[in-house]
């Protein structure tokens, strides 16, 4: 435990049986991140062993930033024509005049993608999210 700095905050017995304490519900915490904190016992005086209450004070995270890049394609009236413009006077030669259909295929798909990427450049836009992972919704309600 020692390897990851992690240390026994809890110290005083959970279940208590005939006069004989023990404590069976550790918590460990990594004390260089949390200073200021408090262990406290809960009797319910339902169940055979005491609750424990964790209390954590002032902690401050540094929020994770990530950089996501989203690539997009310009569509519009204008770069649509244009496709079609390009594809009409394509002679098609190399399609047409093979007789492998694999090599039919092929041909058309290079001339097909590389009108495609002259009609519709690509952009890419890059923005940084700040994130902390750790700290789920039902934490923040």
């Amino acid at each position: 435990m020692k390897t990851f700095n992690l240390t026994q905050v809890d110290t005083f017995p959970t279940r208590i049986c005939n006069n004989k304490g023990t404590l069976i519900d550790s918590i460990f915490l990594d004390n260089t991140k949390f200073q200021n904190l408090s262990v406290h016992s809960f009797d319910s005086s339902l169940l055979d062993h005491a609750a424990q209450i964790l209390t954590l004070k002032n902690i401050i995270f540094p929020l994770q930033k990530y950089t996501h890049t989203s690539k997009t394609r310009l569509m519009d009236d204008k770069s649509i024509a244009n496709f079609q413009s390009h594809l009409r006077e394509e002679a098609w030669d190399s399609v047409y005049n093979s007789e492998d259909v694999n090599e039919m295929f092929n041909n058309f798909h290079c001339i097909l993608l590389r009108h495609f990427e002259n009609s519709f450049p690509s952009r890419y836009k890059s923005y940084i999210t700040k994130h902390n992972g750790w700290i789920t919704k039902g934490i923040k309600i």
